[in-house]
């Protein structure tokens, strides 16, 4: 109701996206349609696909995962220290059938919009396309096997890391060393990125940041002084 108080109702469109989504160019053929622009005079470019959604196969993987080794630990509220930074990223990666929320949910959220969906019939005369048969997903594995697999990716992401940071570690020094303070830091800096804990990257990130600040502070030349001050060696 604000939006129709503001630019008013004839300015409105509402849009299914149920249906637009089984067009060739998904959302962007229905937003061509109603501009009036012609699809197929489209230029496009392949680009890479961003903000990927999770399979069936790897949203059961990280559920599992979850109730098996919580993302954060409950005594610390940090990260888990057997888990990392954004580790279920990884699971976007696992191919599989579509992911379909639980039927409970599904029949949740139908409940909640009903008013809402009552009022756009009313006001606009819109109804949303057919709504599919609500069921669920058979799972791909049993119980055993989907614990032994979320077990198994965790242990590989986990042991990726800590071979990362390791090596950066080491790495950092041998750049401090040779005269590259930046480099280190950026090193002990990433370490940080995935997992923000890590005590001897803290220390030494802290490190090496007072000494780098110590020997700008030493390099700086002294500043100017008032013209009628002299040194006293000077003096005759």
């Amino acid at each position: 109701e604000p939006w129709i108080n503001v630019i008013g109702k004839d300015k409105i469109h509402i849009r299914d996206f149920g249906v637009a989504q089984k067009l060739p160019l998904g959302v962007l053929s229905d937003f061509c349609g109603l501009l009036g622009v012609d699809e197929n005079d489209l230029i496009m470019e392949k680009t890479d696909r961003i903000n990927t959604g999770f399979s069936q196969e790897g949203a059961d993987l990280l559920n599992m995962l979850n109730n098996l080794r919580p993302y954060i630990d409950e005594k610390t509220k940090q990260i888990a220290s057997n888990r990392t930074v954004n580790d279920a990223n990884h699971f976007r990666s696992i191919r599989g059938r579509k992911f379909r929320l639980p039927s409970h949910v599904i029949e949740t959220a139908q409940d909640i919009i009903d008013e809402d969906t009552a009022w756009l019939k009313q006001e606009f005369g819109f109804e949303f396309s057919e709504k599919e048969e609500i069921k669920d997903n058979k799972k791909a594995y049993g119980p055993e096997t989907q614990e032994s697999l979320a077990r198994l990716i965790s242990v590989i992401i986990k042991n990726h890391y800590f071979t990362m940071r390791k090596i950066l570690f080491d790495h950092s020094e041998l750049l401090w060393l040779q005269g590259k303070p930046g480099k280190a830091i950026e090193c002990l800096e990433t370490i940080l990125k995935t997992y923000p804990y890590d005590t001897k990257s803290l220390e030494r990130l802290k490190k090496y940041k007072t000494e780098r600040a110590g020997k700008r502070a030493e390099t700086k030349p002294d500043k100017l002084r008032p013209a009628d001050e002299t040194d006293e060696s000077s003096k005759t």
